[in-house]
């Protein structure tokens, strides 16, 4: 095995780098620094070079302030492992127990979904005056030139109450229809 001292590790280090500037955008044109290096000490000197950039960058990120340096970690992920430790420990005591008893397991699994229905209080007397004078007034809208639609007949309104759309009423429609 080949030791190499620090000093001459930062010169395989700077040759290597030399070598990669050479390979990738031909920065000198001499052939003799790259072969002053046999393959294995370029693989040396980079794999040199990745270590000293990572721990840079673990050392960096040790030095810098984070928001949660003093907050509690995995307080969730505590408390689910702990019920989740003791739910497991619990089933298989129960599944010892059921295969001494001669008992076999079976999974049955049911799901009922209900949505209870919002109920809401009735409206006030001026809120249904004001969505009644609405739904009038909104049966007129915009009038157009004869000329822009032809002898095509427009679609009447219908008004509705909220009685007959929720079908406690008999429908009731304007303009004849």
């Amino acid at each position: 095995m080949l030791r190499i001292s620090g000093l001459a590790l930062a010169g395989l280090e700077r040759q290597a780098a030399k070598y990669r500037c050479r390979q990738t955008l031909n920065c000198f044109s001499s052939k003799k620094a790259a072969d002053e290096l046999t393959y294995f000490d370029r693989k040396k000197a980079a794999k040199a070079a990745r270590v000293e950039a990572y721990e840079k960058k673990v050392e960096k990120e040790k030095r810098g302030k984070h928001r949660r340096d003093k907050a509690p970690r995995d307080v969730m992920k505590n408390q689910f492992k702990s019920w989740w430790d003791n739910k497991r420990m619990r089933e298989a005591i129960l599944e010892r127990k059921a295969r001494q008893a001669g008992k076999n397991w079976r999974i049955q699994v049911a799901v009922v979904l209900e949505r209870l229905p919002i109920v809401l209080p009735d409206k006030e007397e001026r809120e249904r005056d004001y969505e009644e004078l609405h739904a009038y007034l909104s049966q007129f809208g915009k009038e157009y030139p004869k000329e822009l639609f032809g002898d095509q007949q427009l679609p009447e309104k219908i008004l509705l109450t909220d009685e007959e759309l929720l079908g406690t009423e008999p429908c009731m429609v304007s303009n004849g229809i």
